[in-house]
């Protein structure tokens, strides 16, 4: 015996509210519309709306069943989840990026987009500095940092802390920093990617960079990737 899921649906509060919801998600008008069930064709997967007031059934929100929407970029996810609320942040899990955010019914949604080098690299970010030129390691006060560093604001790595960055290029301490990203530098002993970001239209070879972020790079086996 097959078996094949082909649908699933959501309880709402608010049809109409609910509706207009998802067709700026989807970006599709609703392919059925009632006042108790409504449902979106998405690819050829059905998504009902259930109006469960109407049929004076219990319903209790919350994130036990998460319906998962896939895209296909991290650009495209970002643009999914802008306004939005997010009970998950945008985090990087093994070959994706994977967020939850909280529908205009209360529902949680998952939503996930590949992971792809290409799509990092030359990416304008925005660094929060935390470790700024010249200061020292918090917990080791003999690395004193070369170039300015810090961290991706709402972006989770894999090491469950938000995306570490180098910033080069920069000759002085900063709090902030908005550039392009050039490279990423991979460690094969470590779960921790970090990204280097550099103003616009300015780069550095791979021996540039590792020599500017060897003070910290040189305890762990690292690969630049460009």
């Amino acid at each position: 015996m097959e078996f094949q899921i082909n649908s699933l649906y959501l309880c709402v509060k608010d049809m109409d509210r609910a509706i207009n919801f998802y067709e700026e998600l989807f970006e599709q008008k609703v392919t059925e519309k009632s006042d108790t069930y409504s449902v979106f064709d998405v690819n050829g997967f059905r998504l009902g709306l259930f109006a469960y007031e109407k049929k004076n059934e219990p319903h209790t929100f919350g994130s036990n069943c998460l319906p998962s929407i896939s895209v296909d970029s991290l650009s495209s996810m970002q643009k999914k989840l802008k306004g939005k609320e997010l009970c998950f942040p945008v985090t990087r899990i093994k070959d994706n990026f994977v967020a939850e955010f909280i529908d205009s019914e209360g529902n949680h949604i998952e939503i996930t987009a590949p992971y792809k080098l290409n799509e990092i690299i030359g990416r304008t970010v925005t660094v929060t500095v935390d470790r700024p030129l010249g200061s020292a390691h918090p917990n080791h006060a003999d690395m004193i940092y070369k170039v300015n560093y810090g961290y991706i604001e709402g972006l989770i790595a894999q090491d469950s802390e938000e995306q570490d960055a180098y910033i080069l290029g920069v000759h002085e301490a900063v709090d902030t920093f908005t550039g392009r990203i050039i490279a990423v530098i991979r460690r094969s002993d470590d779960v921790e990617e970090k990204w280097v970001v550099c103003p616009e239209n300015v780069t550095f070879s791979k021996d540039e960079i590792m020599k500017q972020v060897e003070f910290q790079e040189k305890y762990f086996k690292s690969e630049i990737i460009m």
